[in-house]
């Protein structure tokens, strides 16, 4: 279940494009906007083709609406959810909608280091969460660009762009900048209304 707006279609890009190289397949795609409050169409419609996952794409206040309905309906798979959501501060309402959602931490692939310097330097209650988090994103995406310059003897924008793609893809071309630990566990699962880590050790097999 796909949100309609640029940003919700360009995310599912990149989920469709990473599901595909990992040899997954993509069963169907339904979109939502912003106006609708009854999803029970394109629920139904996913349904009928049972995927193993939804990934969905959407802000913590459309879920607050379209999450009970996920339930109501028993569409009875895995529901995704962008990083985006890892900085967010919902409600009680908004994070009982999104019981058992599955969603990757924000930061988990930048060193835990990066995040502290910017802690120390950056005042939250001067400026409030919405722009700390814009504020944070900037910064990690700031070092994580200058840490790809240096990983390229040429700084032409196709040997950055290579460079930043491997390092965002994880352990296998993640190269020493990555924090590995915190890129394992980069996973957060809300049980009992709370974010919290995934037990991945359940699944470490």
């Amino acid at each position: 279940t796909l949100f309609r707006s640029p940003n919700g279609h360009h995310l599912a890009d990149l989920m469709s494009e990473d599901v595909l190289a990992a040899g997954g397949q993509i069963v169907a795609e339904e979109f939502f906007s912003p106006a609708v409050t009854d999803f029970r169409p394109q629920i139904l419609a996913l349904r009928k083709v049972r995927p193993g996952a939804v990934f969905v794409p959407a802000t913590f206040e459309q879920m607050a609406l379209l999450g009970p309905q996920i339930d109501f309906h028993h569409l009875s798979c895995l529901v995704l959810g962008p990083s985006t959501w890892s900085r967010a501060r919902p409600s009680k309402q908004q994070m009982a909608s999104l019981e058992g959602v599955i969603f990757p931490d924000a930061q988990a692939r930048f060193p835990s280091s990066w995040i502290s310097n910017f802690n120390v330097g950056w005042d939250e209650a001067a400026y409030g969460a919405e722009q700390t988090a814009v504020a944070l994103r900037t910064y990690l995406a700031v070092r994580q660009t200058m840490a790809g310059f240096k990983a390229v003897h040429q700084g032409h924008s196709p040997c950055l762009a290579t460079a930043l793609r491997a390092k965002l893809r994880g352990p296998e071309g993640g190269g020493p900048d990555i924090d590995h630990e915190n890129l394992a566990k980069g996973l957060l699962l809300v049980r009992g209304g709370v974010k919290q880590p995934f037990p991945t050790e359940l699944f470490a097999a």
